[in-house]
Parts: C-alpha cells; sequence; structure tokens
C-alpha cells in the first residue's frame, strides 16, 4: 500500500521538476474544492512542502450554486485548512448573477469568477503560484469535447501543465483512478459535487460515459493517448507561434493598446492558415480571450481580404471590431457596445455575425441580444398548422441539415416565404412588415445548407414546414439575451 502513495507521489515530483512547476521559496495557494482532485493535491503538496521549500495556503470560492451543499463544502474545506495547519481564504459569490450580468454559461462564469478570486487572494497575500488539481482523465474530457466542438491546434493542446509561469498543475501526470485510490489508502475525506453527475452537460456525459467505452471496448490507454497527443499538439502550437513573430512584424502597419493595423497586400500573399493565426493573434492581444471567437468569426474575417469594397466592417465578441480602409486591415478594440457605436465612415453599415450551432440547447447572441433555446418536440405535442410566430418557429427536423448557421442579412438573400409562393428576397419581404430600418438592417436569419429556413422573427421557408409526414420539430423560441 505504502509503496504505490510513494510510486505515486514520485509521478507528481517528476510532473513537478519536468515542467519547472516550482521553485526554492515559492509561495503556492493551492485551489481545493473540497473534490477529490483538489483534496489529494493539497495533502500531496503539504507532504511534499518541505522537498521544494514551498510555503502552502488554501483557497476556496463558494460559488453559491447548489445552497446548503455549497455551504457544506466551504465548511469541509476549512475545516481541512485547519486540520494542515494551512492559511485559509474564502469567498462566496453568486455565479448565477455574474452569468446574467455578463450573458455567460453557468461554467464559463463560475471559471471566471474563481480565476478572479484567486488573483486576488494572489496579489494582496503575496502568493506566486496557484496549483488546481487538474489530472491524466481532465485533459482527456476536454479534448474530446473540443474536438466535438471542431477546435483547432489551441483546443486540442488541452490543459497546459503550467500556465504563464502562475497556475501550475501537479497532478496532470495521474490518472482519476490513481488518485481515488491513493485518497482511499490514505484515509483522507473529501466531498462530491452531486451535480458532476448531471448528463445534460456535454463534459459529465463524456466522462461517464463515452471515456469509459473508449478504454473499454477500443483502447485502454485511450486517456493516456489523448494526452500524449494532447502534449504533441501544444509542443508544436508553441513553436508555430514563435515562426508567426517575424510574419506578424512584417505585416504590421501600426500597433496601440487599442488598435492593430495590417497591411492587406502582405496579409494577401499569406497561405490561409497562417492569416487565421494572424487574426487571432491580433484579437487576442487586444481583448486578452479568444474564448468566443468561432471558425465562423476568423473565416468572416478572411472574407474582408476578397471582398471587392474599399470600407467594410464586421463586428466581433470581446467588442472587437474588423474594418477594411483601403489597403489597411484594422482590429480595434472599443471601449463600449459595439451596438451603439457605428463603424466609422459607414453611416448604413451593419455588423457581420455568424454563428454555427447544433440543437438542442441555448445560443446567446450577443451582438443582437438575442437568446435562441433550440428544443426538438414530436409532432403529438402541438398542432401541425404552427409554423412561426414572432417569438418561435416550428421546422420539420428532418428537412435540416447542422449545423445550421445564424447570421446577419446580406445583399441578395432570397428564400420562399411560407404562404406566399415562388421565392423573393429578404429585403423586399421586411421591407413590407418592419417600418424600422435599423431593425430590418440587423434582422438575422437561420441557415441550414444553402438555404435560408427562417427569417428570425417574421417567416420560415415554405420547405422546411412541417406536415402530416413529420416525425420530429425543431423548436426555436426568440428571447432577449
Amino acid at each position: 500500500m505504502g509503496d504505490q502513495s510513494n510510486v505515486l507521489r514520485q509521478t507528481v515530483s517528476r510532473t513537478i521538476a519536468a515542467h519547472r512547476m516550482f521553485q526554492s521559496g515559492d509561495t503556492v495557494l493551492v485551489g481545493v474544492s473540497g473534490g477529490p482532485d483538489s483534496v489529494a493535491l493539497v495533502h500531496l503538496l503539504k507532504e511534499m512542502a518541505s522537498d521544494f521549500d514551498l510555503t502552502l495556503a488554501i483557497a476556496h470560492l463558494n460559488h453559491d450554486l447548489r445552497g446548503a451543499a455549497s455551504d457544506q463544502d466551504a465548511d469541509f474545506v476549512a475545516a481541512l485548512a485547519q486540520k494542515l495547519g494551512l492559511a485559509f481564504y474564502s469567498e462566496k459569490k453568486n455565479v448565477l448573477r455574474y452569468r446574467r450580468r455578463y450573458r455567460l454559461s453557468v461554467e464559463t462564469a463560475a471559471r471566471h469568477v474563481r480565476y478572479v478570486f484567486f488573483t486576488k487572494v494572489m496579489e494582496t497575500h503575496g502568493f506566486n503560484k496557484i496549483a488546481l488539481g487538474h489530472h491524466m482523465d481532465d485533459n482527456a474530457e476536454l479534448v474530446l469535447m473540443n474536438l466535438f466542438r471542431g477546435s483547432g491546434p489551441t483546443g486540442l493542446s488541452g490543459i497546459p501543465p503550467v500556465r504563464e509561469n502562475k497556475i501550475v498543475r501537479p497532478l496532470i501526470e495521474l490518472t482519476r483512478r490513481q488518485i481515488m485510490d491513493y485518497l482511499i489508502r490514505e484515509k483522507h475525506d473529501y466531498v462530491i459535487d452531486a451535480s458532476n453527475a448531471d448528463r445534460q452537460h456535454l463534459r459529465n456525459r463524456i466522462r461517464s460515459e463515452l471515456l469509459p467505452t473508449l478504454v473499454a471496448e477500443y483502447n485502454p490507454r485511450m486517456a493516456h493517448n489523448l494526452n500524449k497527443m494532447a502534449a504533441i499538439i501544444r509542443s508544436e502550437n508553441r513553436w508555430i507561434e514563435q515562426i508567426l513573430d517575424p510574419i506578424f512584424d512584417t505585416c504590421l502597419i501600426e500597433r496601440t493598446r487599442n488598435k492593430i493595423i495590417f497591411s492587406i497586400p502582405e496579409v494577401a500573399n499569406l497561405d490561409p492558415a497562417v492569416q487565421r493565426r494572424l487574426f487571432r493573434r491580433a484579437i487576442n492581444l487586444l481583448s486578452g480571450d479568444l474564448r468566443r471567437i468561432s471558425f465562423g468569426n476568423i473565416e468572416a474575417v478572411l472574407a474582408l481580404l476578397s471582398t471587392g469594397q474599399s470600407w467594410k466592417s464586421l463586428d466581433l465578441p470581446h467588442r472587437t471590431r474588423v474594418s477594411r480602409k483601403g489597403n489597411a486591415l484594422v482590429f480595434s478594440r472599443e471601449k463600449g457596445s459595439l451596438r451603439n457605436i457605428p463603424p466609422g465612415g459607414s453611416a448604413g453599415m451593419k455588423p457581420s455575425v455568424i454563428y454555427y450551432y447544433t440543437p438542442p440547447g441555448e445560443l446567446v447572441i450577443n451582438e443582437m441580444d438575442l437568446r435562441l433555446v433550440f428544443s426538438i418536440l414530436d409532432t403529438s405535442e402541438f398542432p401541425l398548422e404552427f409554423h412561426a410566430t414572432d417569438s418561435a418557429a416550428y421546422l420539420d427536423l428532418e428537412k435540416l441539415t447542422f449545423p445550421v448557421i445564424i447570421r446577419n442579412g446580406y445583399a441578395g438573400d432570397r428564400f420562399s416565404p411560407l404562404g406566399l409562393g415562388g421565392t423573393q428576397s429578404v429585403r423586399k419581404f421586411l421591407a413590407g412588415r418592419e417600418k424600422d430600418h435599423r431593425k430590418r438592417s440587423l434582422c438575422p436569419v437561420m441557415i441550414s445548407g444553402d438555404r435560408i429556413v427562417w427569417v428570425i422573427g417574421y417567416r420560415i421557408d415554405n420547405e422546411v414546414k412541417i406536415g402530416p409526414g413529420t416525425r420530429h420539430v425543431l423548436k426555436v423560441q426568440v428571447l432577449l439575451a
């Protein structure tokens, strides 16, 4: 039993050394939720603190998502800190309120709030490292989840062992099973978050169903191999980013705190793969975040290069605007909402918005203050004459291809409005139904395959209406974000 624990400690020690996670004298804040992973982490670091000359403390954020259960977890971690003789820092935050305010998913809101808390504690009390309990299975699950989302190299590179020489993950080369066995052998108590069993979340289904199936039926080393692949991609990604440095400088015309300007003739000569990385870097430098930047967003920027117009503009998440001005491609970070800032020199120009989505679920379109809720229904759940209202649409699921695309209208868009017969331009259709020119210009459409199937808030296409042969229906509700 003791030998197994020693092997585990040696693995953690090798991980720390290989990635240079700690230097002698480091002050380390250990993020502890009370769950198995973070509890194992703080016990192991406590055992090894003298080997690396570390000063440890525990930080716990109560997300206030599970009422009394969240409070009990906080009490458990406080008692653990006292038992280990470590300083304890905690705070309680209403994550749901934060989520509503910033229009985020619960998971993203919780992560934002948690890292803000960790950073505040580190800066206030002088810690220079934060240690987190992510392990090999966490990384494998994230890689699979990002693969399903169509991520590029950044998403497939998984969880880095060290980020910004500040966030470290000493357990990243251990499996969940190894961690649980260690806790059992050493008789260390922990708590279980019941929400981790909620199958509504893709991450939980991957953890409880897909990854165990892959391990049992395809490859017992699946988690190891996914981690190996992620490490290779992460390493090559770093190398590519270094190669990009001189290319970035060659294309750069001007760079300020809130603006990056590229030469279009220089950028146009590059391979599209390099162009995409160039654009992503520019957006990241301005906003510090690429989480909401989709493949479609970057493709829309690429389209600016080939447009025949010398002036054109599109708006992206994080208050980022990309404009073509003659032979210059301008990335700018605006101070306020882009909805309130018309593109300079282009008074009637509408923002370019494009989202790809596979239902069911919820899609927030921040640029238009819209929230679309997708659900799949049986035809027995409502009358067949239902097709669309100003707040919902009902479409024959089998006549759609996924992902659907949600974007603003383009000049020349046409569809076959239900009940009118023949095709009609979207612009003409809206002109007879909406007096407000701005609302007409910003009206989004939903596309399936190469066909507009819904002018959102107005009319569906005749080809996707439900009828006697319909078996399943896609219902899409339109709500304010």
